[in-house]
């Protein structure tokens, strides 16, 4: 039988997305400035690679737009930054949506041996995955490159999961219990880490697979 393909993804971003007001394109609103993922064997959450990057901010702060006319519509908080301590300085020099579109989407396909990605849906999955999911899209999209994937119809929460298996409110309350860490400021890749960690001791309690 073929096992299933996952992505465990956490997104740092530009700003703090407000769920209650949809955006109505992926070119208003935060910007996602840091990506990290695990890609997994499902349902174990076998670790097969893992990718990181940070990405060039496009949009429009104190007067200065980043990426022109087009993108002067995407936003930067200061009450984001000081959740991941990036600055716009710090992005800089990062590498643009498009290029970090190519690299992601080439470290999925050969990782998971993936010949036809329309053919072999990715299970996406993370701590409250909607926005994590929404940032990925964009970055795919502003990359120009949405359909270099194709993620599946379901998902799957932590958040969901660590509530009712062990009564956990929070992503720090959930990755204390699993892991051991209290987080401080920390960045996309650990908590992308830490999120696997939570959900594959949660497959194994449900399972009854002793650690």
């Amino acid at each position: 039988m073929k096992r299933g393909i996952g992505l465990v993804v956490d997104w740092e971003t530009s700003g703090l997305r407000d769920h209650t007001v949809p955006h109505l394109t992926y070119l208003e609103g935060p910007q996602g400035i840091e990506i990290g993922a695990t890609l997994v064997y499902m349902p174990e959450f076998e670790v097969i690679g893992e990718f990181t990057s940070r990405i060039r901010f496009l949009g429009l702060h104190e007067g200065i737009s980043y990426g022109g006319p087009t993108h002067e519509k995407l936003s930067w908080s200061t009450e984001a930054e000081a959740i991941h301590g990036i600055k716009i300085a710090d992005l800089l020099a990062a590498p643009t949506p498009a290029e970090v579109s190519e690299k992601f989407i080439k470290f999925v396909k050969l990782n998971a041996r993936i010949d036809d990605p329309h053919k072999t849906p990715v299970m996406f999955c993370g701590h409250n995955p909607d926005g994590d999911h929404y940032m990925t899209r964009q970055m795919l999209f502003l990359g120009g490159a949405e359909n270099g994937l194709r993620f599946h119809y379901r998902q799957i929460d932590s958040f969901s999961l660590g509530y009712f298996v062990f009564g956990t409110k929070s992503s720090n309350e959930l990755f204390e219990r699993t892991s051991g860490v209290v987080r401080k400021i920390h960045t996309a890749l650990e908590d992308s880490r830490l999120t696997t960690v939570a959900l594959r001791t949660i497959y194994k309690l449900c399972q009854g697979i002793r650690t």
